[in-house]
């Protein structure tokens, strides 16, 4: 069935109740939006030119709403919104097979959430993923960061994040954060131009004790 929104997709997928809850495919130019889910959703597109998503239509950070991926499918943003275009909050974000970043903009993830209405509560509950596998920039002069932890709360359940290929310029933990459990950063493939945490100086605050590496 046709929807005008992502939102209004995810939510009529979400009340069918079913253990996976299945696909959306884009078919024109499209601004993110979302609602509350439980399971994974994908969203993808039906290959033609015109089928954009702009993640960062304003110059405020975009959230999913639930376990959401991305697969075969170009992606926009009109902001280059450095705390994160797209959040995943506590939830589950795949960044799978074929997916393109087209325009002039940098391309940020956050893992977690930077939300003053949700405070010191933002980071707590579920340990928030994220999975990696790639994204093609067709303006070669623009690259992938990745956020780690909140952006007002002072905690934060770890995280998972796995990178299986692609290039990321940079994973930054954010300064503000305190962690309460391991954040776990698995390579299977790929480049990472730097893993650093600046402190409110900007100086590199990193301490190995907070962080698995594998």
């Amino acid at each position: 069935n046709p929807y005008a929104t992502i939102s209004k997709a995810e939510s009529v997928l979400e009340a069918n109740k079913a253990a996976d809850l299945g696909r959306i495919v884009i078919s024109g130019s499209l601004n993110f939006t979302a609602a509350t889910h439980t399971k994974m959703i994908t969203i993808t597109s039906n290959g033609n030119s015109s089928a954009v998503l702009n993640i960062a239509p304003a110059n405020n950070a975009t959230n999913i709403a639930g376990p959401t991926t991305f697969e075969n499918i170009t992606l926009t943003g009109s902001y280059d919104v450095n705390q994160g275009q797209l959040q995943t909050q506590q939830s589950e974000l795949v960044i799978g097979d074929g997916v393109t970043f087209t325009g002039d903009k940098n391309n940020y993830f956050r893992i977690g959430a930077y939300d003053a209405a949700l405070g010191n509560q933002q980071g707590i509950g579920t340990v928030p993923t994220f999975v990696f596998n790639g994204v093609t920039h067709s303006n070669s002069s623009k690259s992938v960061y990745l956020r780690i932890g909140t952006g007002y709360g002072n905690y934060m359940n770890g995280a998972n994040v796995t990178v299986n290929g692609g290039k990321v310029n940079e994973i930054n933990f954010h300064r503000a954060t305190q962690f309460t459990q391991n954040v776990n950063i698995v390579i299977n493939g790929g480049t990472i131009g730097k893993i650093y945490r600046q402190d409110a100086s900007g100086n590199d605050a990193f301490k190995k004790e907070q962080y698995i590496f594998h």
